[in-house]
């Protein structure tokens, strides 16, 4: 038996608020009625990412564009992809 899964997707984006709305719609083969699941993001620039990470004792440390690893310009691609680093304090010093 396959582990076929069928999936229709739903996206409303709002700019005033930049917040994604995502709808699934998941069917099985066989299946009568859809499962249906809901997700909501925002989207957030680089410099609201630097801010959030700063505020949450984060340093940034790469923001790529793509999962090829390309590096992030505004509009260079489809994603923004961001990378943080927390440096724990050394509890050997006194």
């Amino acid at each position: 038996m396959g582990l076929d899964l069928y999936v229709l997707q739903e996206r409303n984006f709002d700019p005033a608020t930049r917040r994604m709305g995502l709808v699934w719609r998941l069917l099985r083969p066989g299946d009568t009625v859809a499962r249906r699941k809901r997700a909501c993001l925002t989207e957030y620039t680089l410099a609201e990412w630097r801010r959030l990470f700063a505020a949450s004792g984060l340093r940034l440390t790469a923001a790529y564009a793509d999962l090829d690893g390309r590096p992030y310009r505004r509009g260079a691609g489809p994603r923004l992809i961001v990378v943080g680093r927390r440096h724990l304090r050394d509890s050997s010093a006194g």
